[in-house]
């Protein structure tokens, strides 16, 4: 890069090139040089502008603004002595010479050499690059195109392979690779290559800060960090919240951006809740106040996080590319939307976030999201409505079918039921005779056994008498009539005892047997909420005499009831 550039606070001419040996020695011919070592460039007083003009100005160096500038409001005063007119001489006999064409190739190659004995900058656009392969040299063309129309001028250009393995590395670090169709400034040196008579450059190196200005340099390689550290879309694939309701906002304090926002949201008739964190959003630092206030925010519980600013000046968006920025928005966990305010340019923030242009397209995204799941809800809710209102008639017409089917069901069971009960009343005084008969059987069999076990015990008890007579006739008479009298009456007394307390004990089993027999009614059992169950006129006695769709007859206290068995549970009524 060569380049004069003035600071007219020292009044002081820099004078900056990469190294040539023959420049330096034409520099140190300027008066008051002086070279200023750790910058690595020569400064000149101002007063020898002219001087440096003129011994410079056929040396390919590009004027900064400010030198340009000053040239223009100083080109009357200036006193340039321009270069002395070539004349034209006589051909001599030597001049007369024939050439080969390996001699003019080699004359004309020192000859441009000779005037052109040093690197240039070139600024051309690629063609022809594709063709070669991955690696070794590489040979295209640079063309001036100053619109899609065909180009204007080409010039065929070299890459040696360490050249282009250099400009390749340089290019990859921040994302980028040299295509066909794309400008590029390169440093090149001219040469004549005699084997074909071939006038050609060949490229050296590549101009960076030409052809990608600082920000977009420092923008590219963020975005290459973050898509090697796989950081790149893992925001951009977080789903966006279905109601965003509590934002997140991020600007400076009292900005448009910030007034902007909020009237959008204000006048949305939507209830967001919105908590603020003031951050610079240009200038030094701002970088660094952007990132602290999105890592602030992914530790509360919001549903997105806002970043928006004004328009500003272009060059100001740079402050917001950095990888501090572009980790903290990847790595939050927390859905980010931004809203720079620029139309055309995209920065870091636009490619790894939900970008929109205007702090106000931004709140138009978080109302059209919100308005989205209203409007989801309303669908449903009618939708919900609609279902339930057909599902209630279907099941009032099936509840109304089933109200006239249980009505005949129940009336034929009632029928029935009253036919059973008349059959067990009419056979309730059957079995009433039968069991008072057998009860009464029962009390004559005891009544005669009661009259045998008297007979028996009479018996027994006259041979005692017999026994304690002739026991009594060794006695005196009185003695032995008095034990006699006494053992009889004792004997008396006994038995009246027993067959008193066994009348008792009988008569009452005989009451404990009727009042089993009233307890036994059917109408009684009836009564306390029992049911006689009937398949085919027939008592079930087990859910084993039934199956699935039987129907059934039920006998309750006051009718009877058909029903239909739709569900067996078997289990065993003692566990």
């Amino acid at each position: 890069m060569r380049l004069l550039d003035l600071d007219l606070q020292e009044n002081i001419i820099w004078i900056k090139f990469n190294y040539d040996a023959e420049l330096v020695n034409l520099v140190k011919t300027i008066r008051g040089r002086k070279y200023d070592k750790p910058n690595t460039q020569w400064s000149v007083p101002l007063s020898a502008v002219a001087e440096v003009i003129e011994k410079l100005s056929e040396r390919q160096f590009k004027y900064s603004p400010a030198f340009r500038e000053y040239l223009d409001q100083n080109k009357k005063e200036l006193t340039i002595t321009p270069a002395p007119p070539k004349k034209n001489r006589e051909l001599t006999e030597s001049d007369k010479k024939a050439f080969s064409v390996s001699q003019l190739n080699f004359r004309a190659q020192e000859i441009l050499k000779g005037n052109l004995p040093f690197s240039i900058l070139l600024d051309g656009e690629v063609a022809g690059f594709s063709r070669n392969k991955s690696v070794g040299h590489a040979y295209f063309e640079l063309v001036d195109r100053p619109s899609a129309s065909a180009p204007i001028a080409k010039v065929n250009a070299v890459c040696f392979a360490a050249a282009r393995s250099r400009i390749a590395g340089r290019l990859a670090r921040v994302g980028n690779k040299i295509e066909d169709g794309q400008k590029y400034r390169f440093i090149v040196k001219p040469e004549l290559y005699t084997k074909q008579g071939q006038f050609q450059v060949v490229v050296e190196d590549i101009e960076m800060e030409a052809v990608f200005s600082k920000a977009k340099l420092r923008r590219d390689a963020a975005l290459k960090t973050l898509k090697d550290e796989k950081l790149l879309r893992r925001n951009l694939n977080l789903n966006m919240p279905i109601c965003p309701l509590k934002i997140g906002l991020i600007t400076s304090q009292d900005s448009d951006a910030y007034n902007d926002f909020v009237h959008e949201l204000e006048t949305s008739g939507f209830g967001f809740e919105l908590i603020f964190h003031s951050a610079k959003m240009q200038g030094v630092n701002a970088s660094e106040s952007l990132a602290k206030a999105i890592r602030r925010f992914d530790k509360k519980n919001v549903d997105v996080i806002a970043i928006v600013r004004g328009g500003g000046a272009k060059s100001s968006l740079a402050d917001l590319d950095s990888i501090e920025v572009g980790r903290a928005v990847c790595e939050s966990r927390i859905k980010v939307i931004c809203g720079i305010g620029h139309h055309r340019d995209r920065g870091v923030l636009d490619e790894i976030s939900e970008g929109t242009k205007t702090p106000t397209a931004a709140a138009q995204i978080l109302i059209q999201c919100v308005a989205s799941f209203l409007e989801t809800i309303n669908r449903l809710s009618t939708k919900i409505c609609s279902v339930s209102a057909f599902q209630i008639a279907r099941e009032q017409r099936n509840l109304e079918s089933l109200s006239r089917h249980l009505s005949t069901c129940v009336l034929r069971h009632s029928r029935d039921t009253e036919r059973e009960i008349n059959r067990l009343a009419e056979s309730i005084p059957t079995a009433a005779s039968y069991y008072l008969k057998r009860h009464k059987e029962d009390t004559q069999r005891i009544c005669a056994d009661l009259v045998h076990l008297v007979d028996r015990h009479q018996h027994r008890t006259q041979q005692r008498l017999g026994s304690i007579g002739r026991r009594l006739e060794k006695l005196p008479l009185e003695r032995q009539l008095l034990r006699s009298t006494q053992k009889i009456q004792n004997i008396d007394h006994l038995l009246t005892k027993r067959a008193l307390e066994k009348l008792r004990s009988h008569t009452v089993a005989v009451r404990h047997l009727e009042k089993q027999l009233e307890w036994m009614k059917p109408a009684r059992t009836l009564a306390r909420g029992y049911a006689i169950m009937r398949k085919d006129n027939q008592i079930i006695k087990s859910i084993d005499n039934v199956i699935l769709d039987d129907e059934l007859t039920s006998t309750l206290r006051d009718g009877h009831l058909v029903l239909s068995v739709k569900k067996i549970n078997k289990r065993d009524i003692n566990g």
